[in-house]
């Protein structure tokens, strides 16, 4: 009998020990609760704290479990001296239930928690979207309004201008005009034995040279030694931008601000032969020009030897 209780004694205090063990998992996992509780942004590391304690709380189940079966060994004997091990197997069956009720209940509560955040960055991100869609509005807006009132103003400076060089030309009409009447009344008021010069006919004005014909005798000139260029001929813009999609589309990525269209114009008007031309542009004849304009020169003139090309394909193939 003294072997009995010595061995229930024993059997006692491994039941302590790990009564106490799943108490001390217990303070453990509602000190993780209460800190998640305190910190409800460190989600993740609950979740690892959480983990944890469960495994300490299944190794505590472990253990009761081999406590049971060991009581189950006993059983007989601890009956045998009075000792209820029923009710303590039921109290702890008991508190393994409230321990799982309270671990289901943080882990619902920890789900609410993870739904209320994700339902709050739903709300914050429909929030963002719908004012960034105001601001592209507004912004497309702003921009619509800059571009018309820059349209407006690039249209009366192209009236203005095209009013200047009309009055200019008109100037330069009546100047032509005036100057070969005085020569006319000159001669007409001299003396016939005092002219020892046949009377010759004033000759003809000449007209103002068009923008076509002063860029191409830039052209010239600039083309006369390529090695000495220091600035490339540009083609004028137009007075009023092309609208093709097209030429508006690919204004920002080009070297000149003349569009194909403005170049195809300008070359017909010129009525040269398109090999020449073509041969004048070839980006390969600008390997001449100095290293720090080589480049720059090379896609400026790349662009009007594309126009010039497509210009004398489609001669060559009516031809």
């Amino acid at each position: 009998m003294a072997d009995t209780d010595l061995e229930l004694q024993r059997q006692e205090e491994e039941y302590r020990q790990v009564k106490t063990k799943a108490r001390a998992a217990e303070a453990e996992y509602r000190a993780a609760c209460q800190n998640y509780l305190a910190r409800t942004e460190d989600i993740r590391r609950l979740e690892r704290e959480l983990a944890s304690a469960q495994d300490s709380l299944k190794a505590s189940h472990a253990v009761m479990l081999q406590a049971d079966e060991k009581n189950k060994a006993v059983k007989s004997e601890a009956l045998a001296t009075g000792i209820r091990y029923e009710d303590r197997k039921l109290a702890a069956q008991k508190l393994a239930r409230e321990k799982q009720l309270c671990t289901d209940e943080k882990a619902r509560q920890l789900a609410q928690r993870q739904a209320e955040s994700y339902r709050l960055q739903q709300r914050q991100s429909q929030q963002r979207a719908e004012a960034e869609q105001k601001a592209r509005e507004a912004c497309e807006e702003i921009v619509r309004q800059g571009i018309q009132r820059r349209e407006k103003l690039r249209q009366e400076a192209a009236e203005r201008a095209r009013a200047r060089m009309k009055e200019a030309e008109e100037q330069h009409t009546r100047e032509d005009k005036r100057r070969c009447d005085e020569r006319a009344r000159a001669k007409s008021q001299q003396h016939p034995k005092d002219v020892h010069f046949t009377e010759k006919i004033p000759p003809t004005p000449i007209p103002p040279a068009t923008p076509a014909k002063r860029w191409f005798d830039r052209v010239e000139r600039a083309f006369a030694d390529y090695s000495l260029m220091e600035t490339f001929p540009d083609p004028p813009a137009p007075l009023v931008p092309c609208k093709k999609p097209y030429c508006v589309a690919s204004k920002p990525h080009r070297a000149l601000s003349a569009c194909p269209c403005e170049i195809e114009r300008l070359v017909t008007s010129l009525q040269l032969p398109l090999k020449k031309m073509r041969q004048a542009f070839h980006p390969d004849r600008f390997w001449k020009c100095k290293n720090e304009h080589r480049k720059g020169f090379q896609m400026k003139a790349k662009e009007v030897f594309q126009v010039v090309d497509a210009m004398f394909g489609k001669e060559k193939g009516v031809a």
